[in-house]
């Protein structure tokens, strides 16, 4: 990952802990950059697994990236869902869920047991 990139998710990660803390559970960074394969013009795929499926407060996360886009020059892309939600694909085993679960990155976690490492 690029330095600005990479400073760019640790400034992310920063606001939503400040933020949000007691709503994240976990966040995963997947795609390119989690599997290396990252260039000048990758975005920083972040998936967001939150305690509750308050539609405001998650647009609220996905927001929030803008300012630190716009302050970086680089491109983040939060998903954000809800545990329930993200349950849901791991038992179906779909495919958005096996590329999290194989290539992803846990950047933070707030349990002690990983939503990812669960199935």
């Amino acid at each position: 990952m690029s330095r600005k990139l990479n400073k760019a998710v640790s400034d992310y990660m920063r606001l939503l802990r400040k933020h949000y803390s007691s709503k994240i559970l976990t966040a995963v960074l997947f795609g390119s950059v989690a599997r290396g394969k990252f260039n000048k013009e990758s975005d920083a795929d972040i998936l967001i697994i939150v305690s509750d499926s308050d539609k405001k407060m998650k647009d609220e996360i996905s927001m929030s990236a803008y300012e630190i886009m716009l302050k970086n020059d680089v491109v983040l892309s939060p998903v954000v869902m809800d545990k329930n939600t993200f349950d849901w694909y791991r038992r179906n085993k779909d495919p958005f869920y096996k590329n999290v679960r194989k290539d992803g990155i846990e950047i933070w976690t707030k349990t002690q047991k990983s939503s990812l490492k669960s199935a």
